[in-house]
């Protein structure tokens, strides 16, 4: 006596297929009016980051200009981000799109930051970060004279 099997269809439903593309659809539809809300954000958290970035390293610059061995370290800004001298040899370079930011970095008149053997700047300056999606929104860092004091601010 021969067992016979018995075989079974494999696949979906099409009313399965159907539901799930309704469930898809209805997600879409309640998430993508806060979309726009969730690239604002994800933008001013961009410009946040650069902008402490760039006080990071000038704080290390002065520190290194204060407790190092003398020797000639500063930054210098491009538009797409800025570049860590010592001795005269660029040994970092921060370039936003890299990360695949859509920044830019602004400032009044072109100078390399450079601080003294007693913290102090060699010159003044402030700097702006911006992004091409946030027209109203930027952060500031900006070089206080004689104190060296590196500060950062939001501007809406």
């Amino acid at each position: 006596m021969a067992v016979q099997q018995i075989r079974k269809e494999e696949g979906f439903l099409l009313v399965e297929v159907l539901t799930v593309a309704a469930i898809l659809l209805v997600l879409t539809g309640v998430l993508l009016p806060k979309s726009d809300v969730y690239v604002k954000q994800c933008a001013k958290m961009q410009v946040r980051t650069a902008a402490n970035m760039l006080a990071a390293d000038m704080r290390k610059l002065q520190q290194q200009a204060l407790f190092g061995d003398g020797e000639q370290r500063y930054l210098r800004s491009l538009s797409s981000g800025y570049d860590f001298y010592e001795r005269g040899k660029k040994v970092k370079q921060v370039r936003f799109a890299d990360n695949g930011w859509d920044l830019v970095l602004t400032w009044p008149k072109r100078f390399n930051v450079q601080f003294g053997v007693n913290g102090g700047p060699s010159a003044t300056g402030t700097w702006v970060l911006k992004h091409a999606k946030l027209a109203n929104f930027s952060c500031t860092v900006a070089v206080q004279p004689v104190t060296g004091r590196i500060v950062i601010s939001e501007g809406e």
